[in-house]
């Protein structure tokens, strides 16, 4: 007598119970490889048909002298808060991805953010007096001991 499994009630019911285990457990690696991929890396694509979070070529060649510098420093670009909050904000998005560029473009561009509500002693060093406040909207630019603390209405001016 032949016997086939898929065709007995408790046969079909085993299989959809390993079928269901199975397919749970493959979400389920799924979600966490998706989520160790997202907290150690990010990935920003410019789906912009005007290239807005690009780098044009007059940018590019401005920017050429950073290849020649020489010594141990590097240029340091930091953005007083989280990078959500730059994200969300439509006057910090371009400034924090056009950065993101430059720093994957010149080895020696650094890209910090540090939230300056949580911890305002992270920039306390570039503070010239001590009642002089940093906000969230402020980005620092440093090399070496040299600094520039601009708001991000007027980084581009």
């Amino acid at each position: 007598m032949k016997f086939n499994f898929l065709k007995s009630k408790l046969g079909r019911t085993r299989a959809f119970a390993v079928l269901t285990v199975a397919v749970v457990v493959i979400a389920l690696a799924l979600n966490l490889l998706m989520t160790y991929i997202g907290l150690h890396s990010s990935l920003y694509i410019d789906t912009t048909s005007e290239g807005l979070y690009s780098l044009t070529d007059a940018m590019k060649n401005e920017c050429d002298f950073i290849n020649e510098l020489e010594g141990d420093e590097y240029i340091t670009i930091t953005f007083c808060a989280d990078p959500d909050t730059l994200i969300d904000s439509e006057q910090m998005r371009v400034p924090y991805f056009m950065s993101l560029k430059l720093a994957s473009r010149y080895e020696k561009v650094k890209v910090e953010t540090v939230n300056v509500e949580y911890d305002p002693t992270a920039v306390a060093q570039y503070k010239s007096t001590s009642l002089k406040t940093i906000s969230p909207s402020d980005i620092i630019v440093s090399y070496g001991d040299r600094y520039r603390i601009q708001n991000s209405s007027r980084f581009w001016m």
